[in-house]
């Protein structure tokens, strides 16, 4: 039993090991927003936001669209080109119309934002998608590999460039331009590091061509897929592109309402708020990326086994990260805000990260295993579920928030988040290895006794907070252990991807 479980490739190593290269890239990301708002004017720094939001909308598509298709057919063993070149073709197609349409609609922009100083940033930005097309490309060719190391590689490589290039351009006096110029530094020096990688793991193989991408079984795995269930590249790249433009959209639609229907005050802490509650998302995003790799590959394989175990490990450590989350901050949510560094006016808004770290600790589940299912071939009931759940956020928050404040916008927030997660453990049940309840009882009742612990000692803010962490942190693992919620082999697969 044990020999066969270690045939089985491992996702928590790999998961580890992206988890590793986003924690890097969010931390230098934190440090580079620090560095901004501390150089550039107030000013300028709201119209550096304007000019990255948009940025970031348009590069969504080439980021989500088509990479997660590649990230599926690419055969790591065969021996043709890497990836089609019409898929090449076409996410240039869209990165330069995206471009093009980005550089013309410039002046408009600039006066819908009444910003007159965006103009010549948006179409340097323009420059940035194309770059940045390729670089996504590239990434999914690694991660269609399961070569989980070099992609923490590239990403962590992407952000050190975007720091190091955009400190120095802005303390040459460029400024916003010196920012943008940033960004497009970062693509350039991604897209050449991940290219390097791409080379050394596809040693001897041609990049693209036109030879067909075939899916196929390995010997023993079964009988072949005749097709993968979405109606071709165009569905493959359009639906899961819907899809995260969607959960981003949930991301940002309570603060807008709070901006428009709230004192700029209350707004204030509920940013302040979100950010630290998003903080899953972001270092979750390895384990999306990684197990839509591997489910895809074992699919591909008619390996029905090897997805059940990448289904069931995926979601054994999102539960264990999202409880732990949950025993951490909801207990300490003022004493954080203060300790992250803001004011200590911004402890109001306690409330409203507790209700949003407990809806997106949830919601975790949704957004991580969200693209798997579209490899079942239910596009359409997720998107119609990532939707709904939107337009409910929507409704929920403009009723809830004139009655409730900005607490009545994370009620809905939270809630459509949790909503998400729980729809997404059913729909998986089938897929899992494990008995549901009994093991989210193991997961979540050592967090439980981690939680109460914090709420009976109240660790102040600063250094006291952080020690806390830590030891709470060890005593989830112990109690992890007592409860088999947490395995000897998982530890091992944590050590082999650091060995490798």
């Amino acid at each position: 039993m044990i020999a066969e479980a270690r045939k089985r490739p491992s996702l928590t190593s790999g998961a580890t090991i992206m988890t590793a290269s986003r924690f890097v890239a969010v931390g230098l990301s934190y440090l580079l927003n620090v560095f901004l708002a501390r150089h550039l004017s107030v000013p300028a720094f709201g119209l550096l936001g304007v000019v990255i939001t948009v940025l970031m909308w348009l590069e969504l598509v080439v980021a989500e669209g088509l990479p997660l298709w590649i990230v599926r057919v690419v055969d790591p063993d065969a021996k043709g080109p890497i990836v089609r070149g019409r898929y090449v073709a076409a996410q240039l197609g869209v990165a330069f119309l995206l471009a093009g349409a980005l550089a013309l609609a410039a002046p408009l922009l600039a006066t819908v934002f009444a910003q007159t100083g965006t103009l010549a940033p948006f179409r340097l930005a323009a420059i940035d998608i194309p770059i940045f097309a390729l670089y996504n490309l590239a990434l999914a060719a690694l991660l269609g590999s399961q070569s989980y190391t070099f992609e923490g590689l590239s990403t962590g490589g992407y952000a050190l460039t975007k720091l190091v290039a955009t400190v120095a351009f802005v303390l040459a006096g460029m400024s916003v331009i010196g920012a943008v110029l940033g960004s497009v530094s970062a693509s350039v020096g991604g897209l050449a590091i991940t290219l390097v990688l791409v080379a050394v793991r596809f040693r001897g193989r041609r990049w693209f061509g036109d030879a067909p991408v075939v899916p196929r079984a390995s010997d023993g795995d079964g009988v072949p897929l005749p097709s993968l269930p979405d109606g071709g590249a165009v569905a493959g790249a359009t639906v899961p592109a819907t899809l995260i433009v969607s959960q981003t959209l949930a991301l940002s639609l309570d603060l807008w309402m709070v901006k428009a229907l709230l004192p700029a005050a209350q707004a204030g802490y509920y940013r302040g708020a979100s950010l630290i509650a998003q903080v899953p998302f972001a270092l979750s995003s390895g384990l999306v990326w990684g197990l839509f790799a591997a489910y895809s590959d074992a699919r591909r394989r008619g390996d029905v086994e090897r997805q059940r175990h990448y289904v069931s490990q995926s979601v054994r450590l999102l539960v264990a990260a999202a409880s732990l989350w949950v025993a951490l901050v909801v207990p300490t949510a003022r004493a954080l805000l203060i300790t992250i560094g803001f004011p200590a006016a911004y402890g109001a808004g306690a409330p409203v990260l507790m209700l949003l770290t407990t809806g997106t600790a949830i919601g975790m589940v949704a957004v991580a295993v969200g693209p798997t299912l579209l490899l079942e071939g239910r596009g359409r009931a997720v998107l119609g579920t990532a939707i709904g759940l939107v337009a409910a956020e929507a409704v929920a928050a403009y009723l809830l928030i004139p009655r409730m404040g900005a607490k009545g916008a994370a009620l809905a927030a939270g809630g459509a988040f949790a909503i998400a997660g729980v729809a997404a453990l059913i729909a998986l049940r089938e897929r899992l290895a494990f008995p549901l309840a009994s093991t989210l009882l193991r997961l979540v009742a050592p967090a439980a006794v981690v939680g109460l612990a914090a709420a009976a000692l109240r660790p102040a803010a600063g250094p006291a907070l952080i020690g806390w962490y830590v030891v709470a942190s060890a005593l989830y693992a112990g109690l992890l252990f007592v409860t088999r919620g947490l395995t000897r082999r998982d530890i091992e697969s944590i050590r082999e991807g650091f060995e490798r």
